[in-house]
C-alpha cells in the first residue's frame, strides 16, 4: 500500500525556490529591504519556510520579517529573530510560524505580499539575509 500525503489535503502544496531576490545585505537599521516579492500578475502567496542569516555587524542584532503596506508603513509579521554576531543563524520550518505572505489591495492598509526585512541595529557591516519560500499559486 503507497503512502497518503495528508499535507494535502489539510493545506495548499507550492513550489519552494530560493527568495527571488537572492541574498541581501542589510546595512541601515530600521529601513525595509525586500527579501522576496510576488508576482503582479499571477496571484500567488508565500509562506517562508526557512532563513539563513550572518550577522557580521560587531552586536547582537534582532532580525524583523513583515510587509509594507501601500502607505509604505512597515508591519512586523513574524516575531523577531535574534541574530548572533559572526555566526550562521538558521531557522527552519519547525522554528517560524506558519505565516502566509498575501497581496490585499485595501487602500493604504493593504499590502503587495512582498517579503521585507529590517534589523534592530547596524553598528558596522551587515547583515546578509536568504529565504527559502513556498510559493502557492491561487
Amino acid at each position: 500500500m503507497g503512502r497518503v500525503d495528508t499535507r494535502r489535503y489539510i493545506e495548499p502544496v507550492g513550489v519552494r525556490k530560493a527568495g527571488n531576490t537572492g541574498l541581501v545585505n542589510i546595512n541601515l537599521a530600521v529601513t525595509s529591504f525586500a527579501l522576496h516579492t510576488l508576482p503582479i500578475g499571477t496571484p500567488s502567496t508565500a509562506k517562508i519556510r526557512k532563513i539563513l542569516a550572518f550577522n557580521a555587524t560587531g552586536a547582537n542584532v534582532n532580525l524583523m520579517l513583515g510587509y509594507l503596506t501601500l502607505a509604505a508603513a512597515f508591519v512586523q509579521t513574524i516575531p523577531d529573530l535574534f541574530c548572533l554576531n559572526g555566526f550562521e543563524n538558521i531557522w527552519n520550518e519547525a522554528d517560524l510560524p506558519n505565516y502566509e505572505f498575501r497581496p490585499d489591495t485595501t487602500l493604504v492598509t493593504g499590502t503587495l505580499g512582498d517579503i521585507i526585512a529590517q534589523i534592530s541595529a547596524c553598528p558596522a557591516n551587515q547583515v546578509a539575509v536568504i529565504l527559502e519560500v513556498e510559493e502557492i499559486r491561487q
